[in-house]
């Protein structure tokens, strides 16, 4: 891996959620509420060959997440994150309209089958709603239990 390679996906992925959250956190503490969500990644505690960068990115959102939920909690307002799992979209469709590379996938996944959009849409609607307003510093898997497998 090249540090240049390195370096852009930090950037991208974690230094660009900080800048992100820290701006909105600012208007939120004048306001002395609010909800934070960021999208780390299950390759954040699960990890493959070749994806240190990637990995260590989406670990640093979890890191980040629960730090500033801690400096943030005193202004009500809640930082949580989604890791999301084999997500169906357009990044991934070349991949997963394989269908070799599809089943494989699918058997990994306790629920059978790969994840839609919608079903990281709903996770972060339910985080950003007053369901969790109990709920902050966690990353919460959203991988149809591919974390939980043997």
């Amino acid at each position: 891996m090249e540090t240049a390679d390195w370096e852009r996906i930090l950037s991208v992925n974690l230094t660009g959620t900080f800048v992100v959250s820290k701006i909105v956190a600012q208007k939120m503490i004048h306001s002395k509420k609010g909800k934070i969500v960021n999208i780390s990644c299950l390759r954040s505690s699960i990890f493959r060959n070749n994806m240190c960068d990637y990995a260590a990115s989406k670990g640093g959102i979890v890191a980040l997440t629960s730090a500033m939920a801690l400096d943030l909690a005193p202004f009500n307002i809640q930082v949580n994150a989604v890791a999301p799992g084999f997500i169906y979209t357009g990044m991934t469709r070349g991949s997963f309209d394989n269908d070799e590379i599809r089943k494989q996938s699918e058997a990994l996944i306790p629920e059978g089958r790969l994840g839609q959009p919608e079903d990281i849409s709903n996770v972060v609607m339910f985080l950003l709603s007053a369901l969790s307003d109990y709920m902050t510093g966690t990353n919460v898997f959203a991988d149809g239990g591919y974390h939980i497998q043997k």
